[in-house]
């Protein structure tokens, strides 16, 4: 018995200690200048829908998740419409040290496919794959 409630206790401690580590991370995520998102949007193609941000009128159909207890919201929603786009959105997320998920249908019952505070890749534009056998990659 008396092993079980160690476990159980280390399991809650376990828990907490991510709980805090989700937290600290949102906390202490730097916002980036309004500059750095204009750059950002004028090197993925300077639509207004690509880069979105929180006090944007669309914001909030961009931001939809399936699963409506899901009430996590990030600050910046960046919609790709092609595979150049991905090494200047990693760029801007490595140098705005942001958290970031990846949004395929928006179907994550868990929520995982947004990130409170964070960057959302939403890849609702990217609606084809094309394999080339030479190069031994995908587009």
């Amino acid at each position: 018995l008396l092993q079980a409630l160690n476990f159980d206790m280390m399991m809650v401690s376990i828990s907490r200690l991510v709980v805090l580590s989700i937290c600290l991370t949102v906390a202490f995520a730097a916002q980036p200048s309004e500059d750095s998102i204009n750059n950002l949007r004028n090197q993925l193609g300077g639509g207004s829908d690509v880069v979105v941000e929180s006090n944007d009128p669309n914001f909030s159909k961009y931001a939809h998740v399936d699963n409506s207890r899901v009430q996590t919201l990030p600050f910046l929603i960046v919609r790709p419409n092609k595979t150049a786009d991905f090494p200047i959105i990693f760029s801007f997320i490595r140098a705005n040290n942001i958290p970031f998920r990846i949004k395929g249908g928006g179907h994550s019952a868990a929520g995982w496919c947004s990130v409170q505070g964070g960057l959302v890749i939403d890849m609702s534009r990217m609606k084809t794959i094309r394999f080339d056998l030479d190069a031994m990659t995908l587009h």
